[in-house]
């Protein structure tokens, strides 16, 4: 959580990408870790500055073709941030707002 928190509070974002792959290889973690995370997080007060992201970009991880597909986070994740105590106010500003906001410093 330091690693989170040093970047945090330079004011900067955080995107916790990506969501949905729970392979155990270097840098990965599974996404119940990510959903503690980011709930412990949300309750430090840091929500309007952390993103969610899948990743889904080939057509390999579309469902049609086998993959978890864009849908993932709103059936698999979503449902673990709100078991985690998250609001939907909060997972709001994650997608809508945040990016958002984000968009408009480039």
């Amino acid at each position: 959580m330091e690693y989170y928190l040093s970047i945090l509070d330079r004011g900067a974002y955080v995107e916790f990408d990506p969501i949905g792959w729970n392979h155990q290889w270097s840098g990965s973690m599974t996404d119940e870790v990510r959903a503690q995370r980011l709930a412990s997080l949300i309750r430090q007060g840091y929500t309007r500055q952390l993103m969610l992201s899948t990743d889904t970009g080939r057509l390999s991880q579309l469902q049609c073709r086998g993959g978890r597909g864009f849908s993932y986070l709103w059936t698999h994740f979503l449902p673990r941030l709100r078991a985690q105590g998250v609001s939907g106010n909060d997972i709001r500003t994650m997608l809508v707002e945040n990016p958002g906001r984000v968009a408009t410093l480039v």
